[in-house]
């Protein structure tokens, strides 16, 4: 767990006393004592559960990671960045969502149809895979270019979409919720 050391290194004392406490270990010593006491006593989720909003928030900003969201959301950035290869909890193939990048279980992951059911009357079109998150921001996002032009999208009006939505959600524009 070196990768993991190296995190909670960010954390101050107080903060590890504060974690320590919390996994019900002993919290007394240094700062390295209390790091070593916690990667061998838990595994790595556990850890992460025990860290509040807060420090989660500190080790993200560390590693230029997005801090907003849930709980779950930050310590699921935080497992990310530990073990990308482990990110998703079911055993299966893991996929690259085609917008964000990251790996997930393909089980986890939604496909978006370019050409709309109701417009075609069947699946026609390419397809990607998403993670929820991205298609649900995809999916407004076309639904509003769709509102402002008052008609089905070009296929290069899609594509340029599809570019610019990429963009935001690499560079951080939208929570675990939609736009941040």
């Amino acid at each position: 767990m070196p990768k993991l050391r190296e995190m909670l290194d960010v954390l101050s004392l107080d903060e590890l006393r504060v974690v320590t406490q919390l996994a019900r270990l002993p919290h007394s010593g240094n700062k390295q004592d209390l790091i070593r006491k916690l990667t061998s006593g838990l595994d790595e989720y556990s850890i992460l559960e025990n860290l509040g909003n807060r420090e989660l928030q500190k080790i993200l900003r560390y590693y230029g990671q997005p801090t907003s969201g849930t709980k779950d959301a930050l310590i699921e950035r935080v497992f990310h960045i530990l073990s990308p290869e482990k990110v998703g909890t079911k055993e299966g193939t893991k996929k690259k969502c085609e917008v964000c990048e990251h790996l997930y279980d393909e089980r986890l992951l939604e496909r978006h149809h370019f050409m709309p059911k109701a417009m075609a009357g069947k699946w026609v079109g390419g397809t990607i895979l998403l993670c929820p998150t991205c298609h649900r921001v995809l999916t407004r996002a076309l639904e509003n270019e769709r509102k402002k032009k008052d008609r089905d999208l070009l296929d290069d009006e899609v594509k340029r979409v599809f570019n610019r939505t990429r963009g935001d959600v690499q560079a951080g524009k939208y929570g675990a919720y939609g736009r941040k």
